[in-house]
C-alpha cells in the first residue's frame, strides 16, 4: 500500500524478528521479519512502538528512522475502588503476587520465580494471568513441589478495559522479563 502512494502505519508492540527464544528461532522466518520490519519503519508514515530504547534500537538495527513510542499502560485504579471481593484470587487471606501477560511460558522469568518462592515460608499465592499450556502449567505446578505451603492461580486473559480493575484486586505486581530476547529486554 505504501508503494501505491497510501498513507500507511504499523504498530510494533514486539519486535517479531528479536522475540523469541533462540532455539524457537528456527521455526520462524526471522529474514523476512527483518525485511517486513525495516520496510516498514522505512516507508510507513506512521509507526509505533512500546518503548523509546526499543525504537532506538530499533532505528540503529535496521538502519531506518526511529518509530515513535507509545508505553502500553493505563490508569492507575484505587484498590478500594476495586471492589470487596476478589474475582481472581482463591485465598485472599494470603498475599497475591501477580503476574501478567498473553502468553503464560518459558523464558518469561517464571522459572525463577517458582524457584525463589520455594524459599519462602509465608503462604502465598501466585496469580498468573494469560494464555497457558497444559504442560506449562503442570510444570509450574511440579516446580512448587509437594507439600508446598502456596497456590498457583492460572487466570484467563480479560479484556483491556478491565484489566486495571483485576490488576488492584492483588498485593505485589510482578516485571520478570528476562534480558533475552533482545525485544523482552528492550521493552
Amino acid at each position: 500500500l505504501s508503494k501505491r502512494g497510501w498513507r500507511t502505519g504499523v504498530d510494533l508492540e514486539d519486535w517479531y524478528s528479536e522475540d523469541l527464544l533462540e532455539e524457537d528461532r528456527v521455526r520462524r522466518p526471522v529474514a523476512l521479519l527483518r525485511r517486513l520490519e525495516t520496510d516498514s519503519l522505512r516507508n510507513m508514515s506512521f509507526r509505533v512502538t512500546t518503548s523509546r530504547v526499543m525504537a532506538a534500537e530499533m532505528s540503529r538495527m535496521l538502519d531506518c528512522p526511529a518509530p515513535e513510542h507509545i508505553y502500553n499502560a493505563f490508569p492507575a485504579v484505587d484498590p478500594a475502588e476495586a471492589g470487596s471481593v476478589s474475582t481472581d484470587r482463591r485465598f485472599p487471606e494470603r498475599p497475591s503476587l501477580y503476574w501478567v501477560s498473553q502468553t503464560i511460558g518459558r523464558g518469561r522469568g517464571l522459572e525463577l520465580l517458582m524457584s525463589a518462592v520455594g524459599t519462602i515460608r509465608q503462604p502465598m499465592e501466585i496469580c498468573l494471568r494469560g494464555s497457558c499450556s497444559a504442560d506449562y502449567a503442570e510444570f509450574l505446578r511440579s516446580s512448587l513441589g509437594t507439600g508446598s505451603p502456596h497456590a498457583l492461580t492460572i487466570l484467563p486473559l480479560v479484556p483491556a478495559d478491565d484489566l486495571a480493575h483485576h490488576s488492584a484486586q492483588h498485593d505485589i505486581a510482578l516485571a520478570l522479563e528476562e534480558k533475552t530476547p533482545l525485544s523482552t529486554d528492550l521493552t
